[in-house]
């Protein structure tokens, strides 16, 4: 740490970095010399240069601002999840009442639809009875014929994304153009059962970065009940 006085340094020694650090350890400067204050100016790209007290008054007012920001969107993110909590709850507990698996696909199809705003459903199954074949968007999931897909899944988590074409005519078929984003959701480990697909068509519903645990949740609870029937 170096100390500013005339004694160690020189004038043409000062440079930025020196006085910085002088003013950040002695933090009360400006309060024995608040007349400096008055004739300091900071030149602004556009407009007239302001004070240094208006520049500080500004930066206060525009870290007030973000801080609003970010506590609405905090506000607002938990606002969802306790929506998605009591949806997903609603959800589970439904599922829990089905005696068939074509039940199942009626819950999920109803429930996803409504409280999950979800566009498209489609659920991939590795074992598939004959007369559930294309019921409500339900087809046979081929490891062979679907590889490129399930390469695409996690052993346990949902991935969020907007598919290529090929990923999307397979899953979604005519109705790929639709679909703007996606979350498939592996039913069971490494989609040892078959693959959950939503769609919406809107690009930014799912996406990257997105938190998948509600997705991941209902992931492993339809992993299990469609088990009895792969």
């Amino acid at each position: 740490m170096h100390e500013l006085t005339a004694n160690t340094i020189s004038l043409e020694d000062i440079t930025e970095e020196l006085v910085i650090e002088y003013l950040c350890v002695h933090k009360e400067f400006f309060q024995h010399h608040e007349d400096l204050l008055e004739q300091m100016y900071i030149p602004q790209a556009c407009g007239p240069a302001i004070s240094l007290i208006e520049r500080q008054v500004e930066r206060l007012r525009e870290k007030n601002q973000q801080l609003q920001c970010e506590m609405l969107e905090t506000v607002q993110i938990a606002k969802d999840n306790s929506r998605l909590f009591d949806a997903t709850k609603a959800l589970t507990l439904q599922l829990l009442s089905a005696a068939t698996l074509r039940e199942i696909i009626d819950i999920l199809h109803n429930v996803l639809c409504h409280d999950f705003k979800a566009d498209i459903i489609r659920i991939g199954l590795t074992q598939l009875p004959e007369d559930l074949n294309n019921y409500h968007g339900v087809f046979l999931f081929e490891r062979e014929k679907h590889r490129s897909l399930k390469d695409l899944l996690k052993v346990e988590s949902a991935v969020c994304k907007r598919l290529h074409k090929e990923h999307a005519h397979i899953v979604f078929a005519e109705d790929a153009s639709e679909v703007g984003s996606s979350a498939l959701v592996p039913l069971g480990r490494h989609a040892k059962f078959g693959v959950l697909v939503i769609g919406s068509r809107d690009k930014l519903h799912f996406h990257k970065d997105m938190d998948t645990l509600f997705l991941d949740y209902i992931g492993k609870i339809v992993g299990q009940l469609v088990s009895r029937y792969c």
